[in-house]
């Protein structure tokens, strides 16, 4: 008889006496909440061959439940959350070659889990936090060729990561602070399919090198999204479909080089953009369309030895390109919102023609 494991939440295991996990032979079906929150429960967590299904949040909270995690490979389906915060489990996690989802949460927390991360090959979803906190893993990390879209906090705070990151080509929206703190090394190659990145993205994602180039087609660089990437050491390439640059979009990345060229579809550059960009050199056109450029944009830019200010701007805050070079100067438009800005501001200019 096909034993199937649906309620056991309703069942003596409610009581969570301490015990070693038998999930017994011929099971297919782990349900929901099976074992949710039983911290007692300790020793290693062996899974039967033939299980299929493991339901939402079904180990969630079971601290003490230690040693590898042995998935088999006839599972295809992990609900949201069913290894959340299961801090014993250890040693590298092998994932079913049928699974293609990582559903919201499933390894969130499991900061025990090491070595490398190999996602299965026909995973087209990474649900919320999937792996958030899982600080052991170790090695670079593969996203699979029908992945679209990364959720919110995927992969946030997974620190130990000291390989590269290979996005695939397929890839269109990266979610709010999805690699966070992460440490991967080497070059960030973006998908051209890429259309919109998260807030935070790659927030304090030091190890990355060599240029960043964002593919035409990303309309926005949000808030914090590469704020202290300190490796970058290369150029930045920003397309001209971008409009806008939110605050602290760029903070810290002090090793960008060469001349910023902005895109020409700008309209708006936020507080703190690029503030601590010593990196680039040379002068800085801010584009014609240009309105706003706020507090600290451009802040300790001190490699810049001219600033383009357009005819547009109607906004520019007092300390937009505080601390950079002494020797800094602006070209403006006679009579402009940016010439008043200059003598109120008491710097040097000089007038150009548009």
């Amino acid at each position: 008889m096909k034993k199937l494991l649906c309620v056991l939440a309703a069942l003596t295991l409610l009581g969570c006496a301490t015990a070693e996990v038998n999930i017994p032979e011929g099971t297919t079906e782990i349900g929901k909440h099976a074992f949710a929150d039983c911290e007692e429960l300790t020793g290693p967590l062996t899974l039967p061959d033939g299980l299929v299904s493991i339901g939402e949040r079904a180990f969630a909270g079971c601290e003490e439940i230690t040693g590898y995690l042995v998935i088999p490979d006839s599972v295809v389906f992990i609900g949201k959350y069913a290894f959340d915060s299961c801090y014993g489990l250890n040693g590298s996690l092998m994932l079913p070659s049928g699974l293609t989802a990582i559903e919201d949460g499933v390894f969130n927390g499991c900061y025990g889990l090491s070595g490398k991360l190999s996602l299965p090959s026909g995973l087209t979803h990474i649900g919320y936090e999937a792996f958030r906190d899982c600080a052991g893993f170790t090695g670079g990390l593969t996203i699979p060729i029908g992945v679209t879209e990364i959720s919110d906090y995927a992969f946030a705070s997974c620190w130990s990561f000291d390989g590269k990151l290979v996005l695939g080509n397929q890839v269109k929206s990266i979610g709010y602070k999805s690699f966070r703190e992460c440490g991967f090394t080497g070059s960030l190659d973006l998908p051209p399919s890429l259309a919109s990145i998260g807030a935070g993205a790659f927030h304090s994602c030091a190890g990355f090198t060599g240029d960043l180039i964002i593919p035409e087609g990303v309309t926005e660089i949000r808030a914090e999204t590469f704020g202290w990437c300190t490796g970058f050491n290369g150029k930045l390439g920003l397309p001209d479909s971008i409009t806008a640059i939110g605050n602290e979009a760029f903070w810290g990345c002090s090793g960008f080089t060469g001349q910023l060229v902005l895109p020409k579809k700008l309209n708006s550059i936020n507080l703190f953009a690029f503030a601590g960009c010593r990196g680039f050199t040379g002068t800085l056109v801010i584009p014609e369309g240009v309105t706003k450029i706020g507090e600290n944009a451009f802040e300790d830019c001190t490699g810049l030895t001219e600033v383009i200010l357009p005819e547009s701007l109607t906004d520019m805050h007092a300390t937009a390109f505080q601390d950079c070079s002494s020797a800094l100067f602006f070209r403006v438009v006679e009579g402009s919102y940016a010439h008043t800005w200059c003598v109120e501001n008491g710097v040097s200019y000089e007038f150009y023609t548009p």
